[in-house]
């Protein structure tokens, strides 16, 4: 709560650390090794949150001075809606875990390794999910065009 500022966030990161240690297969051999373990995954977390709404609300103020005064034509709404249709379904065919990653990656600038501890996979992995996930896209929205 102290580094998020928000209640409801911090409940949310507290769940997000509940349903990553159901994955963890580490034994933690005392109280207090599991009481720090869970405390840097918090901390982490906390960090990430905070990272991803601060680049967030940057981009929103600079598209914000950017378009202050840009008016969409009633077509470029339309052509927009459409783009992000067609790239929603590109998105829809992946493999659940190669989309999160994909989105993890565009949306919230996280790094691979970031991601593949997110996961619990290699970065290895995440940099083929990418790879794939480019490539699924580009060949879709070229299909799609014809």
């Amino acid at each position: 709560m102290r580094r998020t500022g928000n209640p409801e966030t911090a409940a949310d990161l507290v769940h997000e650390v509940f349903l990553k240690l159901q994955s963890i297969r580490t034994p933690l051999y005392s109280d207090g090794e599991a009481r720090a373990y869970i405390y840097r995954m918090m901390q982490n977390l906390a960090i990430d949150h905070v990272r991803t709404e601060s680049r967030r609300s940057a981009i929103i103020d600079g598209a914000q001075i950017l378009f202050e005064d840009a008016v969409m034509s009633p077509e470029a709404i339309a052509i927009s809606r459409d783009q992000l249709r067609r790239i929603d379904r590109a998105l829809g065919d992946l493999p659940p875990k190669c989309r999160e990653a994909f989105v993890m990656t565009r949306v919230t600038n996280l790094t691979h390794k970031e991601i593949a501890e997110r996961l619990g996979v290699s970065v290895s992995l995440i940099e083929k999910y990418q790879l794939r996930a480019l490539r699924h896209c580009r060949d879709f929205l070229a299909n799609d065009l014809q």
